[in-house]
């Protein structure tokens, strides 16, 4: 008899479903990104996804001596995603793996064609 029982309560039933994703909506739009921002606050994770672009000149040390050009760059935040501290921990194996998956493609498809290389060598 569960403790909640033993005082007249019936115990609390975990209920557990799986996730079914469904097919993005028809003009989602993919949004690109080469920055993020990680911090946390109270008891969310933030995750801040950014695009810097570089400044558009020729000589970029010249620039900076001439003042053209700042030392900063801004960085245009382009998402924001706040996750539970479960979800962030979640999201940081399944990150995990597919840069293992990612990073193992790779390796056998520079191998495929270095030995591919030989064979018509």
């Amino acid at each position: 008899m569960g403790k909640d029982e033993a005082q007249g309560q019936p115990a609390a039933q975990v209920l557990t479903f799986d996730l079914q994703w469904e097919k993005p909506p028809e003009g989602l739009q993919t949004v690109y990104a080469n920055q993020l921002l990680i911090s946390h606050a109270g008891n969310q994770f933030y995750l801040f996804f950014g695009e810097v672009l570089p400044p558009l000149v020729g000589d970029i040390a010249e620039a900076l001596k001439a003042g053209e050009v700042g030392k900063t760059l801004p960085v245009r935040v382009v998402a924001q995603i706040a996750l539970s501290p479960k979800s962030m921990l979640e999201a940081l194996e399944i990150i995990q793996r597919n840069v293992e998956n990612f990073m193992a493609e790779q390796e056998a498809a520079k191998k495929k064609e270095l030995a591919h290389g030989r064979k018509d060598a």
